[in-house]
């Protein structure tokens, strides 16, 4: 439909824009770029935003401080200008300048939702962590979120309430985060009830019996649960002024699960491997290996039994994990009960940033996390190989020019 109103009507910028949109999700970066820079060229200003979210996605952070730039020239001070560029800067790695631009914007628009989560994401990576959380909080005001029925809890006594904890985003945001039911749970509440969604509810439920586990299928109901005030997972450590992780261990596997897993492994020495994400997430493209194949140099050594977790396996690369030893258990992983069962009989984890590496630190496993040099999460800080969040996780960072092999064949396994 799109195609056909440019057809109609060559140059029309919000077709253009609109097309553009599609062909990004999509990852046909070309097509979308070029459609983006004519419906810029009709419209300056009016595509500039998602052109410059295209120039970040595909590693241009350069260009797309210029194209800020000249917008901020056009219009001194204008917030969504300065979140642009504090985007493109970040990304550059001048994370000073940026953190300038975001506090500069919120100068004049202290209200600007992006600018708050942006800055505050930039906080949090440094460990600033109480003005972190503070600003994170400026992410429940997206359209995302649910408009609740109740009162949102900011701290206050919970005696005698029912509280209604909502686990957000992924599955490694809701393991990362239930570490903050132990100390929520000593809060006196006379219930908690806590929605997650299915695949987590076995392991959550078993882990914290003391509250009331509900699952959902894919998004939030349309009703909720009786309850007096709520909190969504994300904002835990800001409302119980818990505001640096500790490294701790905090899920345990099912003794059963973990018995039946023992019996399929074979002799030896068993490392785990993950080499994609979800692909929805908007920069899948960086964070997941291109195929298997990048492994390769983890498995020259012969001295370990290597483990596929990657759920759902394509057929391609399960014929790619059989003509090179690999075997294929991730197509057995029904939940993140079983994945931690799995987890808890290997002797180490390499996987890129997915829910598995969160599970493994949670778990105690030692993980090597893979780390793309672009679009790094705010959770693994700025640099190192260390993060206060798992004690277990080492971070692999892509050093600029390498290709992934060139990282893995770094690992001492």
């Amino acid at each position: 439909m799109l195609r056909r109103a440019l057809e109609l009507a060559p140059g029309h910028a919000a077709a253009g824009n609109n097309l553009g949109l599609l062909l990004m999700a999509q990852r046909r970066w070309d097509e979308a770029e070029r459609h983006l820079r004519a419906a810029h060229a009709a419209a300056p200003g009016a595509a500039l935003a998602n052109l410059a979210s295209l120039l970040l996605a595909t590693g241009r952070a350069a260009e797309a401080e210029a194209l800020a730039r000249q917008a901020l020239a056009a219009e001194p001070g204008r917030a969504d200008w300065l979140n642009l560029l504090g985007l493109a800067l970040r990304e550059e790695g001048r994370d000073g300048e940026a953190g300038q631009a975001w506090e500069q914007g919120l100068a004049s628009a202290p209200e600007h939702r992006r600018l708050r989560q942006n800055l505050g994401y930039l906080q949090l990576a440094r460990g600033d962590w109480a003005a972190g959380w503070a600003n994170h909080e400026a992410r429940l005001e997206s359209a995302a979120y649910p408009a609740m029925p109740s009162p949102r809890w900011q701290g206050e006594s919970l005696a005698g309430r029912r509280l209604l904890v909502l686990f957000e985003q992924g599955y490694g945001d809701a393991i990362q985060f239930s570490r903050y039911l132990n100390p929520l749970l000593e809060q006196g509440a006379a219930r908690v009830i806590a929605l997650c969604r299915e695949p987590l509810s076995s392991l959550f439920s078993r882990q914290w019996p003391q509250a009331e586990w509900l699952a959902m299928a894919g998004g939030y109901p349309a009703e909720f649960p009786p309850h007096d005030c709520h909190v969504f997972s994300m904002s835990l450590p800001w409302v119980l002024r818990d505001f640096e992780p500790r490294a701790e261990i905090y899920l345990q596997a099912d003794p059963a699960l973990r018995q039946a897993w023992r019996e399929r492994l074979p002799a030896g020495r068993h490392i785990g491997l993950v080499w994609r994400g979800r692909a929805e997430h908007p920069f899948d493209h960086c964070r997941s290996l291109p195929g298997p194949e990048a492994l390769l140099p983890l498995l020259a050594d012969r001295g370990v039994n290597w483990i596929s977790l990657q759920p759902e396996p394509s057929g391609t690369e399960r014929t790619w994990l059989a003509e090179n030893g690999v075997m294929e258990l991730g197509s057995g992983l029904t939940d993140f009960a079983a994945s931690a069962a799995l987890l808890a009989e290997l002797d180490g984890v390499v996987a890129v940033d997915t829910a598995m590496a969160h599970l493994a630190g949670a778990l105690g496993t030692p993980c090597r996390l893979l780390l793309a040099g672009e679009h790094v999460d705010w959770r693994w800080g700025v640099d190192g190989a260390a993060t206060p969040w798992y004690r277990s996780l080492t971070q692999e960072r892509r050093r600029s020019g390498e290709e992934w092999e060139d990282t893995i064949g770094r690992l001492a396994i």
